[in-house]
């Protein structure tokens, strides 16, 4: 979700649903060593509005996840996240993300490290069923539960999947038995094709965990957590006001065209869908996105 859940992303969630927790997109440890943490401004930039909210890194250096705890303290983050479930090729180059699951004792370095750093701060993983297969997932998910992070997110899909397939909630619930039965304090959520609210209660409970995480459902549609269907007049000015919160916290720095994502996902599904989205798609800042809904007789 790297250049989606960002600040205003995630503003409009706390205004129209909010989760119980909010997870930042994923920061680079070695990208702030080497160019300086403040070029990762817009990437952990958050209101308190979005509180509690989780920044997550992802890395491959122990030393650098010591780091990341002094940071995530003084600026304010209710925990820290590590990914080590992401198959992105250039993150797993670094030998981070989803390459962690083939070297463990390097992964128990960094969050042991991380836990030594966050004097505190909860500590989570976000993890996968396996790197090639899902027989790895017993053997991998003993040796990360046993360093007693505060939550572990199991996506239900193994690396070599990626997003291919159906997610395997079968074996997320029983990757949930593995780790409540070596820590029963360690909490336990899943994730892969939550498309709405109730499904993602639903097969929470049905694996016996405590709870999940949602990503690209929540993408153009911000009434995800209250399970709203949102009229159209009601998706124009979500989109408009998430236009406008893309300029407040990004100014010139970042492309308006990351808006394109969101706008795909605010228009959809609905009769005149496709017009608004074609129009939504070719505008170039937000004056242009409260103009359309002007047109429409919506005040922003």
């Amino acid at each position: 979700m790297a250049g989606v859940t960002d600040a205003s992303f995630r503003e409009m969630l706390a205004k129209y649903g909010k989760p119980d927790v909010i997870w930042t997109e994923m920061v680079s440890l070695a990208g702030i060593r080497v160019r300086g943490e403040e070029n990762f401004e817009n990437e952990m930039k958050f209101s308190f509005k979005e509180n509690p909210v989780v920044v997550q890194f992802f890395g491959s250096i122990p030393d650098d996840f010591l780091m990341c705890g002094e940071i995530a303290r003084r600026r304010g983050f209710s925990g820290i996240d590590i990914n080590m479930g992401c198959p992105d090729d250039g993150v797993e180059k670094q030998g981070a993300g989803a390459c962690l699951m083939k070297s463990p004792s390097l992964a128990v370095e960094i969050l042991s490290a991380a836990i030594e750093g966050s004097q505190g701060l909860p500590v989570s993983i976000k993890t996968r069923l396996g790197y090639s297969a899902t027989s790895e997932m017993e053997k991998w998910l003993t040796i990360i539960a046993g360093e007693k992070p505060a939550a572990i997110t199991i996506h239900g899909r193994t690396r070599s999947e990626k997003r291919k397939g159906d997610a395997d909630w079968a074996a997320i619930a029983k990757a949930g038995e593995v780790i409540k039965g070596l820590d029963k304090d360690i909490i336990v959520l899943g994730n892969g094709d939550i498309s709405m609210k109730e499904k993602g209660e639903q097969q929470a409970r049905e694996a016996e965990i405590d709870g999940y995480m949602v990503g690209r459902a929540l993408v153009g549609n911000p009434w995800f957590f209250i399970g709203k269907e949102a009229l159209k007049d009601e998706r124009i000015r979500a989109a408009a006001e998430h236009a406008l919160l893309f300029e407040k916290f990004f100014g010139e720095s970042e492309s308006f065209d990351l808006m394109k994502n969101h706008f795909a996902g605010y228009f959809s599904g609905f009769p005149e869908a496709k017009e608004l989205r074609v129009r939504f798609m070719g505008i170039k800042n937000a004056a242009d996105a409260v103009a359309i809904a002007e047109g429409e007789g919506i005040t922003i």
